[in-house]
């Protein structure tokens, strides 16, 4: 009778010590939690704090020394560590199933593997700010640039569509192309992205805040896949690494792949990437890269001008060399093959994201990119004058 009553005993205190391990683990997770939304409370009050100290300061030596252990694999070490996790973590749960239905104490372990879930995540988004996501709370790229963005006219607007069709036609005629007529990366899309470093280092001469030195970015397995959820890239600050979709048209990939590079530089918000990689890709010299920054920035400058004169827009279209037409068309044609609901859901979720994370536009913020496109050509105009 004593023996039962000590084993009993015991079976209690080891539960008791069970649930008090659960509850310290909760208990991290929510200090975590609230440890990063403290910073990132502290960062979106604190714009010039931010810039100075993080994204100029700790951000490139961390991203620098991450992007050292992992630029040298010729692969997404993102890509294969994301299927990795996914298969264990549904190993994990499966696992866990079974025990719930062979073991006791079964709330016990329910809420030992929703905890368990919940300090993964917590430790996971911690590490997301840390090492990428307080840049979204940096100062604007146009302060930096010196920039003044204000509201401009419709006749800017028309000035600024006119004189990239026209830049867009030039570069076009020095770029090869298909048997289809679209315009052709010879070299093929993985040895193209080894240019993207050396467009950054010739920016790096206007702009000394391009002047850490990362790798190539990487290319993506499953890129047809990819392109199901309307994707042409992705950042990863776990690994530092810059990820692009290889079955996108030519046209366009270059300039994708300087987009990404512009996060791992530290700027987070889409429309800044976006002239980020316009930037880069004129400051290269290289015709490829050129043409395709061109093409990114005409086609976002006159899908505004249509919002705001089509007739002006159906007149400057009518130039486009017959080149510039077929990549153009191209680019709708591919995109459409992948339209459907895991567009919509996967365009929900990034637009989800970017709200939550300082952009209030959502997906609306790739526009945005017009609004720095017109500001230096009125900065170029008065350094003219």
């Amino acid at each position: 009778m004593q023996t039962e009553l000590i084993t009993r005993v015991r079976a209690q205190s080891k539960l008791s010590n069970r649930w008090v391990r659960q509850f310290i683990r909760f208990a991290l997770a929510l200090a975590v939690l609230g440890l990063t939304a403290l910073a990132r409370y502290g960062a979106a009050r604190h714009a010039e704090f931010v810039e100075a100290h993080y994204s100029r300061g700790l951000y490139p030596i961390l991203s620098q020394a991450v992007n050292a252990l992992f630029r040298w694999f010729p692969f997404s070490v993102a890509e294969y560590a994301l299927y990795g996790l996914s298969v264990a973590l549904t190993v994990y749960v499966l696992v866990q199933l079974i025990l719930l239905v062979i073991r006791r104490q079964r709330i016990l372990r329910i809420t030992a593997v929703i905890i368990n879930l919940v300090l993964i995540a917590s430790f996971g988004y911690f590490l997301f700010n840390g090492l990428w996501g307080l840049n979204y709370y940096r100062e604007p790229l146009a302060q930096s640039l010196g920039y003044e963005v204000t509201p401009r006219s419709v006749s800017e607007l028309r000035t600024l569509c006119a004189n990239l069709a026209a830049q867009a036609n030039d570069q076009r005629a020095q770029v090869q192309e298909d048997l289809h007529g679209y315009m052709l990366l010879p070299e093929g899309k993985r040895a193209a992205l080894q240019k993207v470093p050396a467009a950054y280092r010739m920016l790096a001469q206007q702009y000394d805040f391009f002047g850490a030195r990362y790798g190539a970015p990487k290319p993506v397995l499953l890129s047809l896949q990819m392109s199901y959820t309307d994707i042409e890239g992705i950042y990863i600050p776990f690994t530092a690494e810059p990820n692009l979709n290889m079955d996108m048209p030519d046209g366009l990939f270059l300039s994708a792949a300087c987009h990404e590079v512009a996060h791992e530089y530290g700027f987070a918000r889409e429309d800044e990437a976006n002239f980020i990689a316009y930037l880069a890709c004129q400051a290269s010299g290289d015709e490829e890269l050129m043409y395709s920054g061109t093409l990114l920035a005409l086609i976002h400058s006159m899908n505004a001008l249509y919002g705001f004169d089509p007739d002006a827009f159906s007149k400057i279209a009518a130039t486009y060399s017959n080149g510039l037409k077929r990549d153009i068309k191209y680019q709708s044609l591919y995109w459409d093959r992948f339209k459907g609901p895991v567009a919509e859901t996967s365009n929900k979720v990034n637009n989800a994201y970017l709200k939550s994370n300082n952009q209030s536009d959502g997906v609306n913020s790739y526009g945005r990119m017009v609004d720095l496109l017109l500001a230096q050509q009125e900065k170029e105009k008065s350094d003219q004058n």
